[in-house]
């Protein structure tokens, strides 16, 4: 799905049989768009405005999921669709736009989701619990924007291989307090962001990547949540505070920082690789 204004755009149809063969459908004054059809993958493109996004359980249909916007802030068509099998793919185009996420229809979203606002001042909420992957695909999860909040409990455990979780913002990557995202043993990275603020994470098996590239930045915790991983890296050009006591952090890779360091194991067992 394309969409060029508030009500018009095309929809590119890849065939099942032969997935190198698709037909293009425009649209044009369109109030609604109703999917019906469950696909393996599913891309949606918003404009080069300003866009507000958001994503919910569709109140005339609960098994679909339903976007509504406002572009130029003007309603855009409404589109209402299957949760896909293997993949979602939500693309901001240009414009300062913003994305909130706020539910899924069906029996739940479990296919690997990708949002990133592209140009301009972006943001993302995700204001719901995601528990992804299925018998199909890893329960990979990829946001871009300029600010992120993660505000439900994010678990990538659901197929046969624990999916990994990859943030990358500009001002603010935030996990509040009561959000979780647990991958188990994959990895998780969070990147490029002047104040990474952590509430529950766990890779116990897996790793852990911060970077910030501000000289301004900082990588903190949400007081009493933990900091659970097999091993930490970290680049941040700022300070460091990982020091609630529930943290279990079993080995530092590397860390990289030009102001101060703390970083606590609750479990007394932290090993650092030189």
């Amino acid at each position: 799905y394309r969409f060029d204004s508030k009500a018009s755009g095309a929809i590119r149809v890849f065939t099942a049989s032969d997935p190198s063969t698709s037909f293009l459908v425009d649209f044009a004054q369109t109030e609604s768009i109703e999917q019906e059809a469950t696909a393996s993958n599913v891309q949606v493109r918003y404009t080069a405005f300003d866009d507000i996004v958001t994503v919910a359980i569709d109140p005339n249909a609960i098994d679909r999921t339903l976007f509504s916007s406002l572009i130029g802030g003007e309603a855009g068509t409404r589109l209402s669709i299957n949760n896909p099998h293997e993949i979602l793919t939500i693309l901001g185009d240009g414009g300062n736009d913003s994305f909130h996420l706020n539910g899924f229809g069906g029996d739940g979203f479990s296919a690997q989701l990708v949002v990133d606002g592209e140009g301009g001042d972006d943001s993302i909420e995700l204001n719901t619990d995601l528990a992804l992957g299925n018998s199909r695909v890893s329960g990979d999860l990829t946001m871009l924007a300029e600010r992120i909040s993660i505000r439900g409990d994010i678990a990538t455990t659901g197929g046969g291989q624990a999916g990994d979780v990859r943030l990358t913002g500009g001002s603010l990557i935030e996990v509040i307090d009561g959000a979780s995202i647990d991958t188990v043993d994959g990895m998780i990275a969070i990147l490029n962001a002047s104040v990474i603020s952590l509430g529950e994470v766990d890779a116990r098996s897996g790793a852990l990547t911060l970077t910030s590239t501000t000289t301004d930045g900082l990588v903190e915790q949400v007081s009493g949540t933990g900091v659970r991983v097999d091993r930490l890296v970290a680049s941040v050009l700022g300070d460091i505070v990982l020091a609630n006591d529930q943290n279990y952090i079993r080995v530092v890779d590397r860390v990289q920082s030009s102001g101060d360091v703390t970083i606590r194991d609750g479990a007394g067992d932290l090993s650092i690789v030189s």
